[in-house]
């Protein structure tokens, strides 16, 4: 039997997330799971030492201000009798979920995703699209309700 005890949440604090994390509420409620909300930042802190320009991706990792921001963006939707774990972390997007997600035994990601296509798309990247190919564990995307899927004309 598939126990699925751990659910990643990963959010951009958008609305495709806060879709997908309706649906990782919903599962982590169902299934008894623990629930964790994570936000990468991907402003690295940079400085200059002795003349060479270093980036620090670990500083700002969990401060206050962004556990704030991540449980503010929580509270708009907030289902009762669910508390997740709040996590942020600063980085690629796409590197540190799968980094937490294989460090911290997740058994499921559940993630948004804003079905861009085209040009937009190309330009943009999708992070979503990227942690489906790449991750080893089960992911969920969940496109935004305001998606609309438009066939290209012939």
């Amino acid at each position: 039997m598939i126990r699925i005890k751990k659910i990643l949440a990963p959010t951009d604090c958008s609305e495709p997330s806060s879709d997908a994390l309706f649906y990782a509420t919903g599962i982590s409620k169902s299934l008894k799971s623990e629930l964790i909300v994570l936000k990468v930042f991907s402003s690295p802190i940079e400085t200059i030492e002795k003349g060479i320009l270093i980036r620090d991706y670990n500083l700002l990792e969990n401060r206050p201000e962004q556990i704030l921001e991540i449980e503010g963006f929580w509270n708009r939707f907030a289902e009762s009798g669910i508390k997740p774990r709040f996590v942020s972390m600063i980085g690629d997007p796409f590197d540190e979920i799968l980094r937490y997600s294989k460090k911290h035994l997740i058994d499921m990601i559940v993630m948004g995703t804003h079905g861009y296509s085209g040009f937009k798309y190309i330009f943009m990247g999708s992070v979503a699209e990227k942690v489906v190919r790449y991750s080893l564990i089960p992911v969920l995307t969940v496109k935004q309700k305001s998606f609309e899927y438009r066939q290209a004309e012939e």
